[in-house]
């Protein structure tokens, strides 16, 4: 079911802690509401624009995935009051639309940091890059200069970066960096 936004009205969650899963459930999906409600006892929350890399994401203590909402993540960023308690992690596409809800999330959630969201990876993944056809003339308000680096390389090339094709050993590599911070 789509939303207004023409993301998915549900919000997928990932248990990446065992400890947490309930009576061994650990993948599920909520509505929005029902996942601003959720009361789940973590320290981190990765939040990916779509579920193939909800998926991807190893696991690791005190830590939940959400995913595969695209724009509707800004939604749940509105009325998840528990998101602000809690480390927020975004991983998106280096595109238009990735960067543009990173800022939208920042204006609800100010503290989130990106992953592999850098411009170091157009070179290191030139096998990931595609055409991206989305708004690439406005920069988005809420990047850091690094994130802005990024995004103007994609708008100079007019072209994207699938996160989803990066792989598993770097976005592993990531997330130990992100843990021992």
């Amino acid at each position: 079911m789509a939303d207004a936004s023409g993301g998915d009205s549900h919000v997928g969650v990932r248990v990446l802690d065992e400890q947490l899963g309930w009576y061994g459930v650990t993948k599920f999906f909520l509505s929005v509401d029902e996942a601003a409600k959720c009361r789940l006892p973590v320290r981190r929350v990765f939040i990916t624009e779509n579920k193939v890399n909800g998926y991807r994401l190893p696991m690791m203590a005190g830590s939940i995935v959400l995913f595969g909402m695209g724009y509707g993540v800004i939604e749940l960023a509105r009325k998840a009051a528990w998101l602000h308690a809690t480390e927020v992690i975004y991983w998106g596409d280096l595109d238009s639309n990735g960067f543009d809800i990173l800022s939208q999330l920042r204006a609800e959630l100010p503290g989130v940091r990106s992953m592999l969201m850098t411009p170091e990876l157009w070179a290191r993944y030139p096998e990931a890059v595609v055409a991206d056809e989305g708004d690439c003339q406005r920069i988005p308000d809420r990047l850091t200069v690094r994130e802005k680096q990024a995004w103007a390389m994609g708008r100079e090339h007019h072209a994207r970066l699938e996160q989803e094709r990066i792989p598993l050993k770097n976005v592993e590599a990531a997330v130990a960096d992100i843990c021992i911070e």
